[in-house]
């Protein structure tokens, strides 16, 4: 079995190389378990390029885009050119540590979706916003996930399948996990809690934010009237 690792990074080149060490330091511990990572380089004005195009390690693959695609397209992009069986965003900060990585693979023949929840230690507002978002998400899809923003694990091919064609926002996540939970019996869905380290000075107030929140919330709703989704 293949794990295919999609890591999106965007000027951070100062945590990608950190990133990379948790995930090989991780691995090593599964000497049975095949994986690859795949960086994608959102056309970052840092020194990305110069540190990793010339990688030089079998399971490591970098491309970098021509111009700036944004978090959601180039995270499909990682899935679409990786070959593993599950697929495991990767946040390019280095925001899951290697015990939190480790609960997603040993847990891998025994759960088909891994949805990772955070246990929140960033300010009010980054709390308050959370929650809300997840109050809404569950109130209109019926659900009860306790976070869709999650930087999951689950099969490759749906991931590819299930991305929203019109929503490449910060909330395309949203839609994914509704739509996994639904073709998957709960039994086989793990949740658990990170504690994530966030960068400074990221926000989720933006337009373009709003515009996919709402995507997301439309997605749902039209899916439950059509009864496309059970």
């Amino acid at each position: 079995m293949i794990i295919t690792f999609g890591i999106a990074s965007y000027n951070n080149a100062k945590n990608l190389l950190v990133t990379l060490n948790t995930i090989n330091k991780t691995m090593k511990n599964y000497k049975n378990l095949k994986y690859e990572i795949i960086i994608i380089n959102d056309n970052s004005t840092d020194d990305t390029d110069y540190k990793f195009k010339n990688i030089k390690k079998n399971n490591i693959k970098y491309f970098k885009n021509k111009s700036n695609l944004g978090f959601g397209k180039s995270i499909l992009k990682a899935a679409k050119l990786g070959t593993g069986k599950f697929f495991k965003i990767i946040h390019s900060g280095n925001i899951e540590n290697s015990r939190e990585l480790q609960i997603y693979i040993n847990n891998i023949y025994k759960y088909k979706v891994i949805i990772p929840y955070i246990i929140d230690k960033r300010v009010f507002y980054r709390k308050f916003i959370s929650k809300l978002c997840t109050f809404i998400f569950n109130l209109v899809s019926g659900k009860n996930i306790k976070y869709y923003q999650s930087p999951l694990m689950c099969y490759r091919k749906e991931f590819i399948k299930l991305f929203p064609k019109n929503n490449f926002g910060n909330f395309f996540l949203s839609t994914i996990i509704y739509k996994i939970v639904n073709i998957h019996d709960k039994n086989y869905i793990l949740e658990f809690g990170i504690t994530p380290k966030f960068k400074k000075g990221s926000t989720a107030l933006s337009f373009y934010n709003f515009t996919s929140l709402i995507l997301s919330i439309a997605t749902m709703i039209n899916l439950r009237i059509q009864n496309k989704i059970n």
